[in-house]
């Protein structure tokens, strides 16, 4: 906290200007650690010493407790660990763990701790692309990729997030497809060979 002290007094070292346009911003950062911090205390000794309350353990509040304590912690190491991946692994959830064993290097959305329900998947899924030194990307079982209507060639909207999505992303931005390996039941397959897929 003493750390928190001196960085908030610094701001009052700026110009009045500056001082006055930093205030707002300094004391929601503030109220986020004093919160982060009374979050854990609150798990540990079951007591809110903001609300100045007792919480039992285990009652509904000490549990959403508990969640908003790990919160941060597993939000940070997802995206560290984003950052870092250099191979990544897409195609159907069913396929992925035999996938597993054809690029074992390969990180896939369960390998980071990515829930493919949360509403920041597709743009963690996007940061994953982004980022990978090497995409890898299994199209087995998935049907209907090319004609009028197909994933790859077609002008149908999928949801993002999707596998649909996630191959179709990747298919149209030239530096993704320049790192992505296809892979089908087990082997490569090239951009060619997918485009003659009548399945």
């Amino acid at each position: 906290m003493a750390g928190l002290a001196l960085m908030l007094s610094a701001d009052s070292a700026l110009p009045p200007e500056e001082a006055a346009a930093t205030q707002t911003s300094g004391q929601i950062g503030a109220s986020l650690v004093a919160g982060d911090i009374n979050d854990v205390v609150t798990v540990a000794m079951g007591h809110d010493y903001i609300t100045n309350q007792p919480v039992p353990y285990f009652s509904s509040e000490w549990n959403g407790t508990v969640v908003m304590a790990i919160l941060p912690i597993a939000s940070a190491s997802t995206v560290r660990a984003i950052a870092r991946t250099t191979d990544v692994a897409f195609g159907f959830t069913r396929n992925l763990g035999a996938f597993k064993r054809i690029v074992p290097q390969a990180q896939n959305y369960m390998d980071l701790g990515l829930d493919p329900y949360a509403d920041e998947f597709a743009d963690n899924v996007l940061e994953m692309m982004n980022n990978a030194d090497n995409i890898h990307f299994d199209i087995s079982n998935m049907m209907g990729l090319t004609g009028d209507d197909g994933v790859l060639t077609g002008a149908v909207q999928f949801g993002r997030g999707s596998t649909n999505w996630e191959l179709r992303t990747i298919w149209d931005d030239a530096d993704l497809m320049a790192k992505t390996t296809f892979y089908r039941y087990g082997k490569e397959i090239s951009v060619e060979e997918i485009l003659q897929l009548q399945d």
